[in-house]
């Protein structure tokens, strides 16, 4: 019995160890060093710290864009159909030495954080940060229209899981957020495919 209760608090205590280990990575990455310096400060192999990083990005806490530059994640991205795909059939597809396994995994990281269901006051103060800010920057009145909207949709449905398409589906279909509601079709944007 004690041995088992033994074996369990060693995994724990790994388990632990794995996460400080990856929030070490990042707290260097913010302040600025480069993975080659992280994995030599760390003693740690470079594709490590790769992995780390997919980590922090798949789980929302880095961008993708800090880490890679915008026109290699598109490239990377129009060589993934779904974030079911390996790693090997994407790098296949690119057949580009110029690309490796670990930049790959970065975007696939990316793509599954988009594509992970996460609770619906997530999404919302995400909402707040990017489209209330730039889209109703000059109109408090509506801004605050729409806080009270979705302080009672967060109110209504605190346990909610979604993905990000599903919340921008409920925005739209409830009219919360001034942002979804119907514009002219010259001014709308065309789809993306992630």
């Amino acid at each position: 019995m004690h041995v088992k209760k033994y074996e369990n608090h060693l995994k724990r205590t790994h388990k632990a160890n794995e996460q400080y280990s990856t929030q070490k990575t990042n707290y260097l990455y913010r302040k600025g060093h480069s993975i080659k310096q992280i994995a030599k400060e760390r003693d740690l192999k470079e594709s490590t710290i790769y992995e780390h990083l997919a980590k922090l990005i798949e789980h929302s806490q880095t961008s993708i864009y800090a880490v890679l530059e915008k026109d290699k994640i598109h490239f990377i991205k129009n060589n993934i159909r779904s974030d079911t795909d390996t790693l090997k059939e994407i790098k296949q597809r690119i057949s580009s030495d110029d690309t490796t396994y670990e930049e790959i995994n970065l975007v696939l990281a990316n793509i599954k954080a988009k594509n992970k269901k996460k609770n619906i006051a997530f999404h919302i103060k995400q909402h707040q940060k990017t489209k209330c800010k730039t889209k109703c920057r000059n109109q408090p009145e509506q801004r605050k229209a729409c806080k009270e909207k979705l302080d009672e949709l967060i109110k209504n449905n605190p346990l909610l899981e979604l993905k990000r398409k599903q919340f921008t589906k409920i925005l739209q279909t409830t009219k919360t957020c001034i942002t979804y509601q119907k514009m002219p079709s010259s001014l709308a944007r065309p789809a993306k495919r992630f």
